[in-house]
């Protein structure tokens, strides 16, 4: 059967671009891609997929579209009645992860690799075992574990890491708290690779993959919301800037400083395209955006009166010229995202 699972994606009554979907997936956040994830509700997927081949991924949706799951449009895709009902009746607990907006809080490969080090560490320390293989050959990985306990204890590592497991997991889905600790090593324990578990619960690998790294990134949270915990300076080295990165940061204080777009520019060195994409990114991801001092009571006018449309995926730039208006791409497209966070607030 073909992977399915990509069709939770897409909808039966907004077209959507595959394109976007991919790019959200593998973290590309040019104000384009970031304003339709906004539109297609996927910004909380923002570098789930990092890796995802291209042609695997066109590969998949071709495959989706020639079983009649999707139906391709001039406008994008489409979810089927067909392609509604697959996802009714496959879908498991272990289909679709919890917290997708997790993977742009830490980097998940480092993560992974000190993770299982650290509990490997941790199990044979309890055992009195020094002399054993290092099932995880990540060379991070294993110099963060050396470098922090120099400063702390074996007994501090075991400790945490068992008391924090402990607790995040009697608070998860017991079926997959199984799921995560059958692939952990620790002494006389070697952990079951993806495909060893989907054969034993009878789903797929990549559902075993996706639920595993979304309780893998809730646990790093879990614990980097303690701060007492010494652990939890291994979580940090994991932890990634966010959606804004420092550039934007740089633009956003001297905007909320008062400081104009020209003037921006001129401060920055940074060519118009550039400072306004900024501006569209922080509009996209700070629904308290203040608009007024870039949308003016004549431009809300104007633009209420050519966008009277509810659509807003309909929205086109063009159409204020064809009206008789001159007014920058900027202000169009700050009005689509006010507009934008104002349908997802009602």
């Amino acid at each position: 059967m073909a992977d399915w699972h990509l069709l939770h994606f897409f909808d039966q009554r907004q077209p959507r671009k595959a394109t976007v979907l991919r790019q959200i997936l593998t973290n590309k956040r040019t104000g384009s891609v970031l304003f339709w994830g906004l539109r297609y509700h996927y910004l909380d997927y923002l570098n789930a997929v990092p890796r995802f081949d291209v042609k695997k991924f066109n590969d998949v949706i071709d495959e989706l579209i020639a079983q009649k799951w999707l139906q391709s449009s001039a406008q994008g895709l489409q979810l089927t009645s067909q392609g509604q009902e697959v996802i009714a009746t496959h879908r498991t607990r272990y289909s679709f992860v919890d917290h997708p907006e997790l993977n742009q809080k830490f980097d998940y490969q480092l993560w992974q690799a000190i993770l299982l080090l650290m509990v490997q560490v941790a199990s044979e320390y309890r055992y009195h075992n020094s002399n054993y293989y290092v099932a995880n050959q990540n060379l991070k990985a294993q110099f963060v574990i050396k470098s922090w306990l120099q400063v702390n204890t074996f007994e501090m590592l075991a400790a945490e890491i068992s008391e924090c497991l402990t607790q995040f997991l009697d608070q998860c889905d017991p079926a997959k708290a199984d799921l995560f600790t059958a692939k952990l090593v620790g002494h006389t324990q070697n952990g079951l690779s993806d495909g060893q578990i989907a054969s034993q619960l009878g789903i797929s690998p990549l559902e075993v993959s996706w639920t595993w790294r979304d309780l893998a990134l809730q646990l790093a949270a879990f614990i980097q919301a303690r701060s007492n915990l010494k652990i939890g300076q291994l979580v940090q080295i994991t932890a990634l800037p966010g959606a804004l990165t420092p550039t934007i940061h740089q633009t956003a204080m001297l905007f909320n400083d008062g400081k104009t777009v020209d003037q921006i520019i001129q401060i920055r060195r940074l060519r118009r395209s550039t400072i306004e994409e900024h501006l569209q990114v922080l509009a996209i991801f700070q629904p308290d955006f203040p608009y007024e001092k870039v949308l003016s009571e004549s431009d809300l006018k104007i633009l209420s009166r050519v966008y009277a449309e509810p659509d807003i995926d309909q929205w086109r730039y063009a159409e204020l010229q064809q009206q008789g208006f001159e007014m920058p791409f900027l202000k169009f497209r700050l009005y689509a995202i006010m507009k934008t966070h104002g349908e997802c607030n009602e």
